[in-house]
């Protein structure tokens, strides 16, 4: 669905690319494994950032899915140290 914070501020100029963009994230989410995850979650948002888009709901999500990631790492990384 098109991010209604980018087509508020900029029309509908982004949306198809907005749209590929979370498709393409929808299925790596479900084929990759964190590491190469991670870098596609970095370029994505700086393919963003190029364009000059605040993705709104879009950057929540990624952010989101980021520190699940990082508080994952470190409850795993906590656990070896004391195990």
């Amino acid at each position: 669905y098109p991010d209604s914070h980018i087509e508020r501020k900029y029309g509908t100029l982004h949306n198809a690319w907005v749209q590929e963009q979370m498709l393409n994230m929808d299925s790596a989410l479900n084929r990759y494994e964190k590491p190469e995850l991670m870098s596609l979650l970095y370029e994505t948002d700086q393919a963003f950032k190029a364009k000059h888009i605040n993705p709104g709901t879009t950057a929540d999500l990624t952010v989101a899915t980021l520190l699940t990631l990082f508080l994952e790492d470190l409850l795993t990384l906590t656990s070896q140290a004391d195990g």
